[in-house]
């Protein structure tokens, strides 16, 4: 899922890691939302680095949200 986190944003709840989660039993379906992000140069909060949200006041990732990787 592509997310564009725009210039106001300050904050990313909780539950935007499982927005569209699903799993069904029987057929085994699981679904998993991975984000490519980007973000406004004019945040104050958040940076944007290839695909990965950062925050501005310690450089550290955003790990409310998954990034494909993540396992």
């Amino acid at each position: 899922m592509h997310l564009s986190v725009g210039g106001y944003i300050s904050e990313i709840p909780l539950p935007a890691a499982f927005l569209l989660y699903r799993e069904q039993e029987g057929d085994g379906a699981i679904w998993r939302v991975t984000y490519w992000v980007d973000c406004d140069e004019n945040n104050q909060t958040f940076y944007a680095e290839e695909g990965r949200l950062y925050l501005r006041a310690d450089n550290q990732p955003v790990t409310q949200l998954s990034y494909g990787e993540d396992g």
